[in-house]
């Protein structure tokens, strides 16, 4: 009797569980045709750097294919972000890069109730925007 209880219950759980790991390519959760799409050609074993200064938090969601440096890094004259880029070496054809930025503004208040001073800050998330860098590396 216990063996007949327990049957679909084994049956029903590894039904859950064969559902609940399928995996998710990376690729598909690239967003297709939103945000910009930026075309930039430049020589073999040259850098390439585009300005994230006011895109707030960025990240890459798409890895470029053919390059020695692929980054997000931190312009030390001014604290923003910037996307920087090194083809392989020697590499020239097409690479692409799909970068994702989150803006979000940081606002205080203060309230003074009862004689208590409290003070409370909160995060507003302002949008996300998804670019897409095209680059060619040729002569």
């Amino acid at each position: 009797m216990r063996k007949l209880i327990l049957l679909p219950i084994l049956l029903a759980g590894m039904i859950v569980f064969s559902l609940s790991c399928k995996k998710e390519s990376r690729d598909n959760l690239v967003p297709s045709a939103t945000g910009e799409t930026f075309n930039v050609r430049i020589a073999p074993n040259q850098s390439y750097e585009m300005d994230l200064s006011n895109a707030g938090t960025v990240s890459i969601i798409k890895q470029a294919s053919h390059f020695s440096v692929s980054e997000t890094i931190v312009n030390s004259e001014n604290g923003g972000q910037v996307y920087k880029y090194i083809p392989a070496k020697d590499f020239t054809g097409t690479d692409e890069v799909f970068l994702m930025a989150n803006k979000s503004e940081e606002s205080h208040s203060v309230s003074n109730s009862g004689g208590c001073g409290s003070s409370s800050a909160y995060t507003t998330s302002i949008g996300t925007k998804y670019t897409t860098i095209k680059i060619t590396v040729d002569n």
